[in-house]
């Protein structure tokens, strides 16, 4: 893959390295490429004979299609339209850069879900919930999951989140988001939601 090859031209980063910030046009197709290979990591986190895995796969393969299809919010024409400049709304997405390569990529809404419409009135209006989280396979544990967090976490305090939550079948990514402090609000056999106070 291209990405990784960019990232070995650069020497392992410290947190100084990670640079966060909103999205841009320039970022589009490497955080689509980034998200997808975050879902492949997620079908092939399950026992390889299980059943489960097999509709994961399936599931979240055709997930990937769906959201970078005509419509979908990680669509090359629309990422920008429905994650960028909409802070107004609520919602942003913000993206790690190692020097100009993108590594990471998270977004955060208000309320829970992705589009950030409030459309369920039993949520809050201070719940936010974190979306897409996914960092580049050569870029994993050196802390820009952590920085992305930081990121988006400071978004929703600022515009007056008290919550934030997340849902996961990734079991890695649900270890992750623990370490943060989330908790478990529902436990599930695939995926769960997860919950943090800011």
């Amino acid at each position: 893959m291209e990405l990784e090859a960019d990232i070995a031209k650069f020497p392992k980063p410290n947190s100084h390295d990670v640079v966060v910030k909103p999205i841009s046009s320039v970022d589009c197709d490497a955080v689509i490429d980034i998200w997808l290979s975050g879902l492949k990591q997620t079908s092939m986190s399950f026992d390889a004979l299980s059943r489960i895995r097999r509709k994961m796969h399936f599931g979240l393969k055709q997930y990937g299609e769906t959201a970078t299809g005509q419509g979908g919010d990680m669509n090359p024409s629309a990422i920008l339209v429905e994650w960028a400049g909409c802070d107004s709304l609520g919602k942003s997405m913000f993206v790690a850069h190692i020097g100009d390569v993108v590594v990471g990529l998270c977004g955060v809404a208000r309320g829970c879900t992705q589009m950030g419409d409030d459309s369920d009135s039993a949520i809050p209006k201070n719940t936010f919930s974190l979306w897409r989280m996914s960092v580049s396979p050569a870029a994993r544990r050196m802390g820009i999951g952590a920085k992305l967090c930081d990121a988006v976490e400071s978004f929703a305090r600022q515009k007056g989140g008290e919550r934030i939550r997340c849902v996961t079948a990734n079991p890695l990514a649900a270890r992750f988001y623990q370490s943060r402090g989330f908790v478990v609000m529902a436990p599930h056999p695939i995926a769960a939601w997860y919950e943090k106070p800011l």
